[in-house]
This record gives structure tokens, C-alpha cells and sequence, in this order.
């Protein structure tokens, strides 16, 4: 006998999950016809450091996402408030 996959709750919004942070980087970078090596002459993050960004291999640290809005021209915060604020910005990148 088959279940049905129907949501337990009828009638409830879906709560839409935020993109990830270096989705919304690179969405961001693309929107401005930026490459990589564009985008990392503006802000002063290394080109590889942006790179693994975008991969999501790295967390950068508040100061690398602060350069990157600044050189996309986004309000400070927006990349970590479009991620959803919950990732972890110690690691170095």
C-alpha cells in the first residue's frame, strides 16, 4: 500500500530555504557581467580565494564578505542575510 506524500500540515506555507551563500555570490557576481578575476580586483580578495568561495569549499571571514558586498555594491550584510546568518565565519579565507 502506497502512502501519500502530501504534506503533514494542508494549508501551510512552505518555508523556502535560503540559497547558500557562495550561490548567492557567485547569482550576485553574475547578475554584473563580472568574472572571477573582476569581481577579485574590486574587492581585494585573492582570485582563488573567491573561487573556493563560490565553491563552497571556504567560509570567508566577515572582512572577505564585507569586501566582496562592497565590490558587488550590495548593503553590508546582505550575502550572510540572504544565506540566512547561520554560517560559521571563523575559518580564514
Amino acid at each position: 500500500m502506497r502512502r501519500s506524500l502530501a504534506p503533514l500540515t494542508r494549508g501551510a506555507p512552505m518555508r523556502q530555504t535560503p540559497a547558500p551563500m557562495h550561490l548567492t555570490l557567485t547569482q550576485a557576481r553574475a547578475r554584473r557581467h563580472l568574472s572571477v578575476a573582476q569581481l577579485a580586483a574590486r574587492s581585494g580578495v585573492h582570485k582563488a580565494t573567491v573561487a573556493r568561495i563560490e565553491r563552497g569549499a571556504v567560509q570567508p571571514m566577515h572582512k572577505t564578505v564585507a569586501a566582496l558586498e562592497a565590490a558587488l555594491a550590495l548593503r553590508p550584510g546582505t550575502l550572510v542575510v540572504e544565506y540566512g546568518g547561520d554560517e560559521p565565519h571563523g575559518q580564514a579565507a
